[in-house]
């Protein structure tokens, strides 16, 4: 077994009462998402990359070979309430107990062991199998649709709707006898539905709960032509506060151990400008590991670089700790202030990131560590610092942002692996530029969007000839729906996230209907149309 990680074991015992309570989900169940030319092991809990059996990365890249670029992942929260205090939750190697369980948000008095076990899941599917499903090629319901999560159990204190789905049927909930089948992106989709709800005091960062709830969709597009896209996995991440508290000061980052080949090995770097990071060879050669890397394969001469590059947002944050335990070094057991202060730039002992040398002591602050180009040694780089091969992590992060109860963050990302067959370190880097510039234009191309929510019921299809458009959305005071068909004695009706309508406006003969905000508060709602006693149309809006 790795033992890259183990110089936190130590802290176990120590920690190992602080949630006892919040401590009774079983291991959570892990699958494969592997379409194309990546292969990579994910969790219900959101924790990714990281074999737990083995103690082992599994981020294989290319998925013919056994060598992986990535050893572990997942996604640190954090931000303050109305009254300033610190609500926090991250994802690492889980030594001190989690911050994440699977499944979704339920009133407290409801989770038990029976709702751990059911919602204990991964939810794959491939695009071809919906097409068949659509095609009536199927004999019977494949399970991957007919077990998809579409619909919370609103009586639980669940949400109405969590994976998303058309409703061909336009029924108002997901019925894959009457036609519904999963909305994913890409040739093959994971969903996944975790929360940090439990208990007070999360084991991982020792923070308190935010109440919230995590949906990630990965996916895969299978591109043997392209093989930039057939090397990439493509993560989205919707976020939603279902608690009563109204965050500011908030961070949202993603946490990468990201071991290329042989963990002791690497170098970090970062293109702020182009909202990307990356792990390189620190070498021209990455032999199999040994030691505390024993059982992690090099690349030997072919040298790779592995980016996590954004969509859609800024990157506002680059950081690098080490394996130890300096002022440099791991979060503080059970201190969420240090994971917070590492989503900022700030080191252990509260001082921020400085430009230049070791990124410790300087004068000139920095929100972005190693930012300079390591292939022509300019500006601020690993190699031109000297640092020695090692082991680090990374974390790169979004904010300062503000997040609303009964609001959603949303954050789309792309693993974007590049390799050449020239032994030198440099290569693979100066393609991941272009690569990622390729795999922006791909993920532009598909339609998808930015900020968009994947949660709820799609809207009808097309063929239906019955389109409704709310302008503005999101609005504050009122908005204009406009259905373009003639309506009859139609009714309109709005529901929150949790099912319970909110708003009703019935005898409507006009194609222009007025929707004012009343009393609702800030959030995300749902509307359906029915129009002379048949459902033509339903969406969703936000009010901020």
């Amino acid at each position: 077994m790795n033992t890259k990680f183990t110089s936190l074991v130590i802290s176990i015992a120590l920690f190992a009462g602080l949630n006892a309570k919040a401590q009774i989900t079983p291991t959570p169940v892990s699958d494969t998402i592997d379409i194309n030319d990546i292969s990579a092991l994910m969790y219900a809990d959101g924790m990714d990359f990281w074999n737990q059996k083995t103690g082992l990365p599994f981020y294989k890249a290319p998925k013919t070979g056994n060598v992986c670029s990535i050893f572990d992942a997942g996604i640190w929260i954090g931000g303050l309430d109305v009254g300033g205090k610190l609500h926090m939750a991250a994802s690492t190697y889980k030594q001190r107990g989690t911050d994440f369980w699977p499944g979704p948000i339920m009133d407290s008095l409801n989770y038990s062991s029976h709702q751990d076990t059911l919602w204990n899941k991964i939810w794959k599917v491939n695009k071809s199998t919906i097409d068949s499903f659509r095609q009536g090629k199927c004999v019977g319901i494949p399970a991957s649709i007919k077990n998809w999560p579409g619909d919370g159990n609103v009586a639980l204190g669940e949400m109405a709707h969590l994976a998303p789905y058309v409703d061909s049927n336009h029924n108002g909930y997901y019925d894959p006898a009457g036609g519904d089948y999963p909305l994913i992106r890409g040739d093959q989709a994971m969903y996944m539905i975790y929360n940090d709800d439990r208990g007070f005091k999360h084991g991982e960062s020792g923070g308190i709960k935010m109440g919230i709830e995590v949906h990630l969709m990965a996916y895969q597009f299978n591109t043997p032509a392209d093989s930039v896209v057939n090397q990439t996995t493509f993560l989205h991440y919707d976020i939603y506060n279902l608690s009563t508290n109204a965050y500011d000061s908030v961070y949202l980052g993603y946490w990468c151990d990201m071991d290329v080949g042989n963990g002791g090995m690497n170098y970090l770097g970062c293109d702020s400008a182009n909202n990307y990071w990356y792990t390189y060879e620190c070498s021209n050669s990455d032999p199999d590991g040994s030691g505390q890397f024993a059982g992690e394969n090099g690349y030997l001469n072919h040298l790779p670089a592995q980016a996590v590059a954004y969509l859609c947002d800024s990157m506002s944050h680059f950081m690098y700790y080490r394996n130890d335990f300096t002022v440099m070094g791991n979060p503080k057991a059970d201190t969420a202030s240090s994971y917070y202060g590492y989503l900022k730039n700030m080191w252990l002992d509260s001082t921020h990131v400085t430009y230049g040398g070791n990124g410790y002591g300087g004068s000139t602050k920095s929100n972005y560590f190693y930012s300079g180009n390591p292939v022509t040694l300019s500006g601020w780089t690993e190699p031109g610092d000297g640092d020695p091969c090692q082991d680090v992590r990374g974390l790169s992060s979004m904010g300062p942002l503000t997040f609303a109860a009964g609001k959603a963050l949303t954050m789309d990302i792309a693993l974007v692996f590049a390799q050449t067959t020239i032994p030198n370190n440099q290569y693979s880097v100066a393609a991941l530029g272009p690569d990622i510039t390729h795999v922006r234009g791909f993920y532009s191309a598909q339609g998808y969007g930015c900020s968009t929510t994947l949660l709820g019921i799609n809207e009808p299809k097309a063929e239906q000839n019955v389109v409704a458009k709310l302008y503005p959305n999101p609005f504050n005071k009122s908005a204009t729906l406009f259905v373009n068909t003639e309506l009859k004695n139609a009714e309109l009706n709005v529901y929150d996230m949790f099912g319970r309508e909110v708003y009703n406006m019935n005898n409507i003969y006009t194609q222009y209907i007025p929707i004012n905000r009343n009393q609702l508060a800030n959030g995300m709602y749902f509307y359906t149309i029915t129009n002379d006693g048949a459902r033509v149309a339903n969406g969703k809006f936000i009010i901020q």
